[in-house]
């Protein structure tokens, strides 16, 4: 999910332009998207590069942990990140004048999901039951 910011790399500090996000389904390593991301960012011009800010929704496809079967849990992020043509180190690179938001949404929605995932809080696990 790259954006291109070279025109905004030309302006001058503290110029920014919003984008909206609608239909993206990029691959990510972490989680598996299970429909598009929709949202809104806005990327502004700083000193060392942009700052991406916005909020994003999307579906993920997930493993109960209890039962192990799988379900669909709806995610919305804000988020803030800095990207650099020379980045420091908290910083996202900018290459060859863009930027490329998947491993920063992956990384979020990670990190926003609980550390035990059931699909419903009721789960009551794997059944003993022989077949």
């Amino acid at each position: 999910m790259k954006i291109n910011v070279k025109d905004i790399l030309a302006e001058d500090i503290g110029y920014s332009r919003q984008f909206k996000i609608e239909g993206e389904r990029p691959e990510l390593k972490l989680v598996k998207l299970a429909g598009p991301i929709t949202g809104e960012i806005t990327v502004f011009r700083n000193e060392t590069g942009v700052l991406v800010s916005g909020r994003l929704k999307a579906d993920v496809e997930l493993d109960c942990h209890r039962c192990l079967s799988a379900f669909t849990r709806h995610v919305s992020l804000s988020f803030s990140q800095t990207y650099g043509e020379r980045p420091g180190d908290d910083d996202m690179p900018i290459e060859n004048g863009e930027i490329d938001l998947a491993t920063m949404i992956d990384q979020e929605i990670a990190v926003s999901l609980p550390m035990k995932l059931l699909c419903k809080a009721e789960c009551e696990g794997i059944s003993d039951t022989v077949i």
